[in-house]
């Protein structure tokens, strides 16, 4: 997963991933508990998302990866990931990659060596319609609308009910709607959510969200720290200039100190 985007999905998706996983299995999952994600330290894998889970078919492991895009090596990657967990918990390993990229997703799904076949599931969560995660009242899962189908309706339409509906849920959590602008940029709507924060008075830009708290400090000083701690996590520059009303080469320059 994207750097950009892995504190995001981490803090946001892994309550709610049985909801998201509804929307594309039949499997009724009774019982879902998260694993540590570190493999082999050698191989230096670690999978974006691990949970051992209970079906009618009895204990298995779930192992998700989010991909933002294409990855012409994906099939062998996830393939060396399944014999890693298998290897390590001797369970069934069930695999899906949950790709919110743009364009057409056409990574490989699977490998076939004569009588051998190994598959992952590949999803593309653009393939849900938005309007279905609006109807949750957890935060975490309207907030992933943004990357849904918006269908016939205009992305202007669509964006305007989702920060309503995050504005019901969230109330005033700022970090939600930091991770909102965030994402909007994998859909190249980061204009238009610019347009919303005037018109629907949306306050992203506070330096009082969860992304700055990690390096808060009093005066300009704490700013500085605030921004370098997001340019450790992988931010940006030109997202992190947008939130806190700076300039680019201002950023880049903190980078550099």
């Amino acid at each position: 997963m994207s750097k950009q985007y892995d504190q995001i999905f981490r803090e946001n998706l892994q309550e709610i991933f049985p909801q998201v996983l509804a929307a594309f299995n039949d499997t009724e999952y009774r019982q879902v508990k998260p694993l540590p994600t570190t493999l082999v330290k050698t191989l230096q894998r670690e999978p974006d998302f691990l949970f051992e889970i209970v079906t009618d078919q009895g204990k298995q492991l779930l192992h998700v990866d989010v991909q933002t895009k294409y990855d012409a090596a994906m099939h062998r990657r996830m393939y060396l990931y399944s014999a890693l967990l298998f290897d390590k918990y001797r369970l069934p390993v069930k695999q899906i990659v949950l790709y919110i990229g743009g364009g057409t997703k056409s990574m490989t799904d699977s490998i076939t060596m004569g009588d051998f076949t190994y598959r992952y599931q590949l999803i593309d969560f653009r393939q849900i319609p938005y309007q279905n995660l609006l109807k949750s009242t957890k935060p975490a899962l309207v907030l992933f609308a943004i990357l849904g189908d918006f269908g016939k309706e205009s992305a202007e339409k669509a964006l305007t009910a989702i920060v309503t509906r995050l504005k019901q849920t969230a109330k005033n959590d700022k970090a939600v709607f930091m991770h909102l602008r965030m994402l909007a940029d994998l859909r190249n709507l980061g204009t238009l959510i610019e347009k919303l924060q005037t018109e629907m008075a949306l306050d992203i830009k506070d330096s009082d969200t969860s992304l700055y708290k990690k390096g808060k400090q009093e005066g300009e000083e704490g700013k500085r720290e605030m921004i370098r701690n997001l340019l450790r996590m992988g931010y940006k520059p030109e997202d992190i200039a947008k939130a806190a009303g700076m300039k680019v080469e201002e950023i880049r320059k903190l980078a550099d100190n």
